[in-house]
């Protein structure tokens, strides 16, 4: 994500995003929010839904640890959560399937067009950025 974008979050979420002047050893977060553009505004939601959560829950701590996309999938990590919290992750998760990483338009699970390719090389991509950077729509759904 683009520094202006990572600091909106860290400026609007500072409990949430505090471990980013952490070391690596204790918190992924030092090295950013590692994801598209695209999902600036699912995460921003996000993260509003576990502040409002951690502001009724006076004794919950709330720190993401680790923020990232890899293989078309959002990952976001908190350093404790509940069931609550996972719920508002997996359903960002589930909108990150849907939603280009690049633009935050309507995107689908996609590879690289040329084979071989790697696992960690499939994005959720809308068709103009597929086509842009020749990759192709997964016709099998590969995700748990």
């Amino acid at each position: 994500m683009n520094d202006e974008l990572t600091q909106a979050l860290y400026d609007g979420f500072p409990d949430l995003y505090a471990g980013r002047a952490k070391s690596a050893a204790n918190s992924s977060m030092c090295w950013g929010i590692q994801c598209g553009d695209g999902w600036f505004a699912l995460l921003r939601e996000l993260s509003k839904q576990l502040t409002t959560y951690a502001h009724a829950h006076a004794d919950f701590r709330l720190e993401a640890v680790e923020v990232k996309g890899k293989a078309g999938d959002l990952r976001f990590e908190l350093a404790l959560s509940t069931y609550w919290t996972e719920a508002c992750i997996e359903a960002a998760r589930r909108r990150a399937h849907e939603t280009c990483e690049l633009t935050g338009k309507p995107g689908t699970l996609c590879r690289p067009a040329r084979i071989p390719h790697h696992a960690w090389e499939y994005r959720v991509l809308c068709d103009e950025k597929a086509r842009e950077l020749s990759y192709r729509k997964v016709t099998q759904d590969l995700r748990p």
